[in-house]
């Protein structure tokens, strides 16, 4: 009821599910919300979902072993002050 819709994504986003790494196709802007924290990824059934945080706090409650990707939201800035490579510049094409 609460899924996030994912069809039109073409990111690979690749997880631990036990043993074996699974892999769900994401949009460039879910990807970020996944990884800030504002959306979750859990497991429904034999598949995948994404679900708002609060939901995923709600299912964690009941049954945590569904929350596959939890990611908390990071306070601190993302680059320290005194980095010595923030002058330079990151391509555009480079995926981590």
């Amino acid at each position: 009821m609460n899924r996030i819709d994912r069809k039109q994504g073409n990111i690979a986003y690749q997880f631990a599910d036990g043993n074996t790494i699974k892999k769900v196709y994401l949009t460039a802007r879910l990807q970020d919300q996944l990884a800030y924290g504002v959306i979750a990824l859990v497991k429904s059934g034999d598949g995948y979902e994404l679900v708002p945080k609060q939901v995923a706090e709600k299912i964690a409650q009941r049954a945590a072993a569904c929350i596959l990707v939890q990611n908390t939201g990071s306070s601190q800035p993302a680059t320290p002050e005194d980095d010595p490579y923030a002058d330079y510049q990151i391509p555009d094409d480079l995926m981590w």
